[in-house]
């Protein structure tokens, strides 16, 4: 495993850590943002959406370095530095810029796990179509299936930063290099 992508959970974190010591941390940046904004309770009080509406242009928008974000967010302290919360975000989001910008040292590396939340959607759409399953094993068997043929059906749909992948397969961007995929399908 080279990259993690994972909402701000140490348990996640150290999990991976220990079993994978090389292993990449990214902080999924949405989520990061995500709770920056309740925090600042900007959806019921408008009084930091203009902040909120900056860090994200800044910082949040687009993946880039961490000389980069480390400048966009010293612009972002310059412009709000008398205001204390605004500051109090700001550390906070220092902290973990390693974490927040880890994903531009892999090729490919996403910023966020709405990849994964999309593959979770998918999956509970076609449960919520099952009335349900006659035993635990049933179950077992589907998923697996599920699973095997999400992972060797090529993606048709990618748009936008994901559009290389069209044409393939998810085990396809897995395997190590050099070896060959069986013929399963």
């Amino acid at each position: 495993m080279k990259l993690l992508v994972c909402d701000d959970n140490e348990n996640i974190k150290a999990a991976c850590r220990y079993l994978f010591p090389q292993v990449i941390v990214q902080t999924c940046q949405v989520h990061f943002l995500e709770n920056i904004r309740k925090q600042l309770q900007v959806r019921t009080d408008p009084t930091y959406e203009l902040f909120m509406h900056d860090l994200k242009q800044e910082l949040f928008s687009r993946k880039i370095t961490r000389t980069d974000f480390e400048k966009r967010a010293f612009k972002l302290f310059k412009k709000y530095e008398h205001d204390r919360v605004a500051v109090q975000v700001l550390l906070r989001i220092h902290a973990y810029t390693e974490e927040l910008t880890a994903a531009t040292r892999v090729t490919h590396g996403p910023c966020t796990t709405n990849i994964i939340e999309s593959y979770n959607s998918h999956l509970e759409a076609r449960l919520k179509s099952i009335k349900g399953f006659k035993a635990f094993h049933s179950a077992y068997r589907w998923l697996n299936a599920y699973i095997l043929r999400r992972r060797f059906r090529p993606f048709t749909d990618c748009g936008k930063k994901f559009r290389h992948l069209n044409g393939t397969a998810a085990i396809q961007h897995t395997v190590q290099k050099g070896k060959t995929l069986p013929k399963l399908f």
